[in-house]
């Protein structure tokens, strides 16, 4: 599995999409499976954000390139 994040590739796993507006800018995250809780799958989301930002965790590049290639 390759975890990437990306602005305007559909086919990562964390995609952050492109918008005019700072209100509207969103995360879409789409490795959870479909018959995960909801609630414990965002709680772990959540929990990992936080660790990466008091750890100081680089996420690495932006992946602009088709990942199923």
């Amino acid at each position: 599995v390759m975890l990437a994040y990306s602005a305007r590739n559909r086919s990562a796993s964390i995609r952050i999409p492109v918008v005019a507006s700072m209100k509207a800018r969103r995360i879409e995250v789409r490795f959870p499976d479909p018959l995960a809780n909801p609630y414990l799958a965002f709680a772990a989301q959540l929990m990992a954000g936080l660790d990466g930002i008091i750890n100081k965790i680089h996420p690495g590049d932006a992946m602009d390139k088709n990942l199923y290639d």
